[in-house]
């Protein structure tokens, strides 16, 4: 009986302790799921209230396009902006996005950013998790937030314009590529490539991507990093591979996405030659013309296949033959690019001079304001990677994004094309906002 007795209150004292441990769990996982919930639900009515303060009333120049040719998928009129005639304007992934859309619930700009709102709150959380494999939850549930309150973020997702599902793929993306990092399983290093498959027809700008997953993937392990590489690879082709035949078959010509930046090229050109940048794109209506009256137009089978040829042949050649402009047009974009006020997605894009002559002050002030944010965030992230520097080789791919993106001053001057790389901006603002934060707590 004593030996049984001893045994049944050993139980009991073990069956107590074990049920302590998973209260105490137990209550630390409804904490941070209350956590990362507020986030995500503050994130998701922000935007969605902002979709209908600001409704999209009328659409016009990108956003034209993307509906037409959604309205044109749903309705049997192909991939085109005149129906029954393919076009290699634009990639497909936010067309086929909003025609999935348009198709469930009818044509309605309402809805669409509605939805858009959605993606804008799951890339909130996407980034949470990318964070917090690299770091910690603190610094997670602070990127979180972060990413729910950008008021930039939240403009773009009530715009039928691409950047927000291009965010949400661009960070599932790499989130799947840091999850392969940190565990080694070559599932999710093929997810990741399917998905960079699918951003790149969602937006063509990271077609040349898979160069900087290789170099992070030297940095973690050389040995395996061209074996990881070809696998991402193939993945990655094996996705965008069926509309390369399509364009391929409509048009003639090796295409992996679609036509492109050869306005922007050529712009570029002629402010290597002294013009200014809108100079440039006002003389590209005119050379549309004298093309259309050229020999050429009727070569191949779309005329706008060898406008975009012939446009981005003339930009080349004119930055060739003004080298040194060139130099200095680019130089003199990099602080614009990386401090900007994103003010134009908020209807402020006059001249400061004009709103004053006006005597029209809050957009000045506001300007001022998004200006000073962003610098405050640039020299955050700046710091940030600094207190970050012994876990380099888990973020490495984070520092190659920079780069990558980077690269649109060689060819434009846009800041739509800066906005998905901010989540990794405010990562490591994360950084350095809790390392202060713990410095003025701990004095």
């Amino acid at each position: 009986m004593g030996k049984a007795q001893d045994y049944w209150q050993n139980a009991q004292k073990t069956g107590l302790y074990v049920f302590e441990i998973n209260n105490s769990n137990m209550k630390q996982i409804f904490s941070n799921h209350s956590r990362i919930a507020a986030f995500f639900l503050t994130a998701l009515l922000i935007r969605v209230l902002y979709a209908l303060l600001f409704p999209v009333e009328s659409v016009k120049g990108d956003a034209f396009e993307y509906d037409t040719i959604a309205v044109n998928l749903i309705s049997g009129g192909g991939f085109s902006m005149d129906p029954g005639v393919p076009t290699p304007i634009r990639a497909p992934g936010y067309p086929v996005f909003l025609a999935a859309v348009y198709l469930i619930f009818k044509h309605s700009y309402l809805i669409a950013v509605m939805v858009q709102a959605l993606a804008g709150a799951f890339t909130c959380l996407i980034v949470w998790d990318l964070s917090r494999r690299l770091f910690d939850e603190k610094i997670s549930l602070l990127s979180g937030w972060f990413c729910a309150l950008y008021p930039v973020f939240i403009s773009y997702s009530g715009l039928l314009l691409s950047e927000t599902l291009f965010t949400l793929l661009f960070a599932a993306s790499l989130n799947l590529l840091v999850r392969f990092i940190t565990c080694r399983r070559l599932l999710w290093l093929a997810l990741s490539g399917a998905t960079l498959g699918f951003t790149t027809l969602t937006r063509a700008t990271t077609i040349l991507f898979p160069l900087a997953v290789f170099l992070a993937l030297m940095v973690v392990d050389w040995r395996q990093a061209f074996k990881q590489t070809c696998l991402f690879l193939a993945v990655f082709f094996l996705v965008i591979a069926p509309w390369m035949v399509r364009n391929y078959r409509s048009f003639g010509v090796f295409m992996p996405v679609a036509t492109g930046g050869s306005t922007c090229l050529f712009a570029t050109g002629r402010m290597a030659e002294g013009s200014s940048y809108e100079q440039g794109m006002s003389e590209i209506p005119g050379k549309w013309e004298e093309f259309k009256n050229s020999r050429n137009f009727s070569r191949g089978k779309n005329p706008h296949v060898e406008f975009d040829r012939e446009l981005k042949k003339e930009g080349i050649n004119k930055i060739k033959k003004n080298f040194p402009g060139y130099i200095v047009v680019v130089l003199k974009r990099i602080p614009k690019y990386w401090i900007s006020s994103h003010s134009s997605v908020f209807g402020v894009d006059k001249s400061l001079g004009e709103y004053y002559s006006r005597k029209d002050y809050f957009p000045i002030f506001f300007r001022i304001g998004l200006l000073f944010f962003h610098g405050v965030v640039f020299v955050f992230m700046v710091l940030g990677m600094v207190y970050a520097g012994g876990s380099f080789k888990k973020w490495a791919i984070l520092l190659l994004v920079f780069f990558y993106f980077n690269m649109h001053i060689l060819f434009d001057l846009c800041p739509r094309f800066f906005v998905p790389i901010f989540p990794y901006i405010f990562i490591f603002s994360a950084v350095t906002a809790l390392k202060f934060h713990n410095r003025l707590r701990s004095r």
